[in-house]
């Protein structure tokens, strides 16, 4: 007897727990936004995972992250063209980790849907940022004549 009701009362306590947190999480994985449906269409883009450590980005690429702090699915860029995003709905981070030639500029473009520019992602000062909005953002262009 003494053993059903600790049964009952434990299964009561983590269906408790998981409706909280189903509540809870909701509403902070909505605010998060990018999640595992983060996508990016282009050519040869490299899809790999965040530890947390600049490292992860390939040397000589633009890489996004879809979570902050470098985490998450991370993708590199290694070419000079305009890519597409998906699903990029909320807080990620990136980092600029590119060596192309002086004859292009190593900011990443960042537009919005209309291809109006509304950031730029420097190799120089500054290049990475470990909390920022993607939301905005439909395609980036990491490198080009621009």
């Amino acid at each position: 007897m003494i053993r059903k009701l600790r049964t009952a009362l434990a299964t009561a306590s983590v269906m408790a727990a998981v409706g909280t947190t189903a509540l809870l999480g909701a509403g902070a994985a909505h605010a998060a936004g990018n999640n595992d449906n983060a996508a990016v269409y282009g050519r040869d883009v490299y899809v790999g995972w965040g530890n947390g450590t600049i490292g992860t980005c390939p040397l000589g690429d633009f890489c996004m992250y879809t979570k902050p702090g470098l985490t998450g699915k991370m993708f590199a860029f290694g070419h000079c063209e305009v890519y597409n995003l998906a699903h990029w709905n909320g807080y990620g981070s990136w980092v600029n980790y590119q060596t192309v030639p002086d004859d292009y500029v190593t900011d990443a473009r960042v537009t919005d849907e209309n291809g109006r520019e509304i950031d730029r992602l420097s190799a120089e000062d500054g290049w990475w940022n470990g909390y920022y909005n993607w939301a905005p953002a439909w395609h980036v262009q990491p490198c080009g004549h621009y």
